[in-house]
């Protein structure tokens, strides 16, 4: 269904293949957490104009990383898990997302 090949993550000797909600990894089927900023409306332009008045340290965007960090954790699988972060806009969110989970192997 993607129009490339993905190589196979490290531990794993098949690439990823993917179902349109899941990646499945040598009869392992991973979830995908996703968002879009279709569904709010955000843009980049919002984004860097917000990061030049409020940088990383706003209590609404400290409680909204850990909100999502959370809910990370909850589908994390035990072992070494695979995370990868397409779309990362200023790194804030990777940045605690690598602090939390060192034991994850984080694709950016």
């Amino acid at each position: 269904m993607l129009p490339f090949d993905l190589p196979p993550p490290k531990g794993f000797s098949s690439p990823p293949i993917w179902d349109g909600r899941s990646f499945l990894l040598d009869n392992y089927r991973q979830s995908v957490l996703e968002y879009s900023e279709n569904f709010s409306g955000w843009s980049d332009d919002l984004t860097a104009l917000h990061e030049e008045a409020a940088g990383n340290a706003h209590p609404i965007d400290i409680a909204s990383r850990k909100d999502a960090i959370k809910q990370v954790g909850k589908y994390l699988p035990e072992g070494k898990p695979v995370v990868m972060e397409i779309g990362c806009s200023s790194g804030f969110f990777i940045k605690d997302l690598v602090e939390t989970y060192s034991h994850a192997c984080i694709e950016v």
